[in-house]
């Protein structure tokens, strides 16, 4: 069945010399991979349209049950030039589709899973300040889409354990934690939006310290969830 479809390019793999299998998250399918074959010789290549982020509008012949599903025409929409010719930006892009292939897995259609990443890669192209909070703000967003973001608690307490998803007067005994100053952190991120990241105000050593919490709470929720290989590019660019 022909079809029409919005995706987001998470990554692609090769096959052989000069074809690749790209996989990316669909607007009306989830989760979905195609094979490009020849695309990508020596002569010419054309997987610059498919790098990790990008926003494609594509045709393909879908079937549900086919592992690779068959596309036919595909086209930019919109073109990411600065995305691509920002390092900081090409960096996050590259983090935030690792850590949206290891997390949203799904072969079904989340369309407002879906808007909420695009409505991200657009601001991502368009903003010029605070870059270095624009991940943490995605991650704890992303994190309620999941179901696991922290809840926002009005009584006094001293610790949030996110293994389980409480609020406690005594320190866990495991290390999954945080203290409540950091739990304040995270609900600010979760309610602060892309357009005034400017009221994020953390120290380099703060912003390291609340991202590896945010990622310890990923990989307690998500199975084999392990750690991203960007990572350690993407502090390098914004340390």
């Amino acid at each position: 069945m022909l079809v029409e479809t919005s995706i987001i390019v998470l990554n692609y793999t090769r096959y052989y010399d000069s074809s690749v299998i790209v996989h990316a998250l669909s607007e009306h399918y989830g989760r979905i991979s195609f094979m490009l074959y020849g695309i990508a010789t020596k002569k010419q290549s054309k997987l610059t349209a498919f790098q990790p982020l990008y926003l494609l509008d594509i045709q393909l012949y879908y079937k549900a049950d086919r592992g690779l599903q068959k596309l036919k025409e595909y086209k930019l929409n919109p073109p990411l030039s600065n995305i691509v010719n920002d390092i900081r930006k090409s960096t996050l892009a590259l983090f935030l589709a690792e850590l949206i292939s290891k997390t949203v897995k799904e072969e079904y259609a989340d369309k407002t899973l879906f808007s909420f990443i695009k409505t991200s890669i657009l601001f991502l192209e368009e903003i010029e300040y605070n870059l270095a909070f624009f991940h943490l703000v995605f991650l704890i967003k992303l994190s309620r889409f999941l179901g696991f973001a922290p809840e926002s608690n009005t009584s006094n307490f001293r610790y949030y354990d996110y293994k389980d998803g409480v609020h406690v007067t005594t320190k866990p005994y495991h290390k999954h934690y945080m203290v409540d100053a950091d739990f304040q952190l995270c609900i600010l991120l979760m309610n602060v939006n892309y357009s005034n990241l400017d009221e994020v105000k953390m120290d380099i050593k703060k912003r390291d310290s609340v991202l590896e919490i945010l990622l310890d709470l990923y990989e307690i929720h998500i199975l084999n969830f392990n750690s991203l290989k960007s990572y350690s590019v993407l502090k390098e660019v914004f340390s």
